[in-house]
């Protein structure tokens, strides 16, 4: 469902998703994408709730706070998984991934009402 007139900070999230996509679309590495598209989240939530990612802060623990700032949280979660293995994994990531992400940023977009693809 649609959140109805997200407010200043909410837009953020769609406007860092469009950013992402059309960095991918530019042929920026999508692992690199994945991992500044969830920075720049975090400093979205650090603006809106005044929570910053901590180093002892796991992962997961990050993505609750995102969902508390009202990102939808299927599409978190799973984006979370990604840069998880995109920070932490030994292998190489592959389209199947890629497309992941890009699922992710558009739901993520499409909680807000944009469109982006």
């Amino acid at each position: 469902s649609r959140l109805q007139q997200p407010d200043a900070p909410l837009k953020a999230f769609s406007r860092i998703a469009r950013a992402s996509l059309d960095d991918l679309d530019d042929g920026a590495n999508w692992e690199d994408v994945i991992v500044r598209s969830y920075v720049q989240m975090g400093a979205v939530v650090k603006e809106r709730r005044g929570i910053e990612r901590t180093e002892e802060m796991t992962p997961h623990e990050f993505a609750a706070r995102l969902v508390d700032a009202g990102l939808p949280p299927a599409p978190v979660e799973r984006l979370t998984r990604l840069f998880e293995f995109v920070r932490y994994s030994p292998h190489k990531a592959g389209e199947e991934q890629m497309a992941e992400a890009v699922t992710c940023l558009n739901e993520i977009a499409d909680a807000f009402g944009e469109k982006l693809r």
